[in-house]
């Protein structure tokens, strides 16, 4: 991360990750629509936590690299397609 004069993180920074974990809780939010679940369901059948999903979705958790492809793979999709 990038640090101003007086140590604090550039907002830059925060706004591009922002941006990019809301990107990935909007496409991990339409395949989910697209497959007909509720987030319960799909939390269930993908083993992940509901509360965790909810915040992944609305761009509020910062998901790891293993978790996004145990998503893609569920969807059959390439990983890279979350980030689009």
């Amino acid at each position: 991360m990038t640090r101003g004069k007086k140590g604090k993180i550039s907002s830059k920074v925060f706004y591009a990750k922002n941006d990019l974990l809301r990107k990935i809780g909007r496409n991990v939010q339409h395949y989910r629509e697209k497959n007909k679940e509720t987030r319960d369901q799909f939390a269930t059948n993908a083993g992940l936590g509901k509360y965790f999903l909810y915040r992944i979705e609305f761009g509020n958790a910062n998901p790891s690299a293993m978790t996004l492809k145990k998503i893609a793979d569920y969807f059959g999709i390439r990983i890279e397609r979350l980030f689009k």
